[in-house]
């Protein structure tokens, strides 16, 4: 299965992510990232948990300009459906 990341407007293929977020960040005025941090549902760790705070340590050395943060993600499908 081939991952990628959704944007507003456009899929970008997970190969090719830091450099469309190089080139995204550059053309926009992008003062923050923020990652979903992928707990269960009593907040303990999950497998995926290791690599996306890896992946968001990779982004804070990559993009020293801006703030990278992790957020916990737990309920977002729940509230935005709420919306």
């Amino acid at each position: 299965m081939k991952e990628n990341i959704a944007f507003a407007h456009e899929i970008v293929a997970r190969s090719g992510l830091m450099r469309f977020l190089k080139k995204y960040i550059e053309q926009n005025d992008i003062q923050k990232i923020i990652v979903g941090l992928t707990y269960d549902l009593y907040g303990k760790d999950t497998k995926r948990l290791k690599k996306t705070e890896d992946f968001i340590e990779k982004l804070k050395n990559l993009f020293t300009e801006i703030d990278v943060l992790g957020h916990d993600e737990r309920f977002s499908s729940f509230a935005a459906q709420e919306e």
